[in-house]
């Protein structure tokens, strides 16, 4: 009876352990099959996909005051082919997949979700987030500790104590207004990073906010599919 019992339990976390595709771990570098697998999950496009994708996200609470950063999104390479297929669930086959990923490459894209508030409008926005003053993080101080309100609106990627540079792609526009209708809700904030700056580790997001917000977010890269 032990035994069994065991063996279902056994059998269980195994299959636990199967619902990602073991060659999506940290998804970089892909083989054909991995885009395949990608391909596939996305054209899916239900309830195990948005569980997928949910992984590479994190989800924050209003504020009781200030700008209102809703979600940061990581989305490695493997992520990414995943959603654009979900995206595309009509005359969109494996093979254009596979071509789109290797023009696009290694390419890791970071979202930041940003929403205006009754106490935080458009225009407050528009008065602070662009006013500089000239200072600058003084030596010895952490940059992802806070913000002086006078830097605008940052987002930054670091490993440990290294800051990843984003990729300037010519055409895509870093801030993307987010609209309901014809209401101006809030903002994108979307950067791309070369995958070959990224390592299998440890990777954590910080929003500093024109508000003097500090918003964190941290993704195991090692273990994410």
């Amino acid at each position: 009876m032990f035994r069994t019992s065991a063996g279902c339990v056994f059998s269980a976390l195994l299959a636990g352990l199967l619902v990602w595709p073991y060659s999506a771990v940290f998804g970089a570098n892909l083989s054909d099959e991995a885009v395949r697998e990608a391909y596939f999950l996305g054209q899916r496009n239900d309830e195990k996909t948005a569980r997928f994708l949910e992984t590479y996200r994190r989800l924050f609470p209003l504020p009781q005051s200030g700008l209102y950063v809703s979600e940061i999104e990581l989305f490695t390479p493997y992520a990414e082919t995943v959603d654009l297929s979900r995206q595309r669930t009509f005359g969109y086959s494996a093979q254009q997949a596979a071509q789109e990923y290797r023009d696009r490459g290694d390419v890791f894209r970071l979202r930041v979700r940003v929403f205006f508030t009754d106490t935080y409008s458009l225009r407050t926005y528009a008065q602070t987030a662009t006013q500089k003053d000239g200072r600058k993080t003084g030596l010895g101080q952490d940059p992802r500790t806070h913000s002086n309100g006078s830097q605008g609106f940052q987002v930054q990627l670091w490993q440990k104590d290294r800051l990843i540079e984003p990729l300037e792609i010519p055409g895509i526009p870093v801030f993307r207004g987010y609209t309901v209708g014809a209401a101006y809700y809030g903002f994108d904030v979307v950067l791309h990073y070369n995958g070959d700056d990224i390592a299998a580790d440890n990777a954590e997001v910080v929003v500093l906010t024109p508000d003097g917000q500090r918003i964190a977010a941290e993704f195991d890269l090692a273990k994410l599919p």
